[in-house]
């Protein structure tokens, strides 16, 4: 027979051991929470990224930067680099080689100094940037010229 003055030992002990797997699990469901919703990684600074891609001689402005978590310790990133041939060189037209040096270049910025292994960069140049980044490039009709459907009706 169980006495009376013990009973309150098991609800003591249950709230007891509730807590103590809350706080030791907060960090593990917080980070896991990160990597679900592709969380930019706590250390990881998009501006300093930004700038240290804009030092590259060449490279002129840097737009549409994503960092993200892909897996628990490993970031991804995208980002288009603008070019300028006028900064390289006297020529209009930047060569393949120019192109394969301000990648590589990139390249190694983004993985050496900021531990980014997965990368997508993408080089473009002032004239073309302008044409192909514009915000209302990708904009859906209204729903009135789409029957509601929020895209053109085939």
């Amino acid at each position: 027979m169980v006495k009376p003055k013990w009973t309150i030992v098991d609800p003591i002990c249950t709230v007891f051991f509730s807590c103590l797997v809350l706080f030791t699990t907060y960090r593990l469901v917080w980070d896991s929470l990160g990597i679900l919703m592709e969380g930019t990684p706590s250390h990881i600074d998009p501006q300093e990224i930004e700038d240290s891609l804009r030092k590259i001689p060449g490279v002129t402005r840097v737009h549409d930067l994503h960092v993200w978590t892909l897996t628990a310790g490993k970031a991804s990133m995208a980002v288009h680099l603008e070019l300028d041939p006028r900064s390289l060189h006297t020529s209009q037209d930047l060569t393949m080689a120019d192109y394969d040096r301000i990648l590589t270049e990139a390249q190694n910025v983004v993985c050496g100094r900021f531990q980014i292994h997965h990368s997508t960069i993408q080089l473009e140049t002032a004239s073309n940037s302008s044409e192909h980044c514009r915000p209302d490039m990708c904009s859906i009709e209204p729903q009135s010229s789409t029957n509601g459907r929020g895209h053109n009706a085939v």
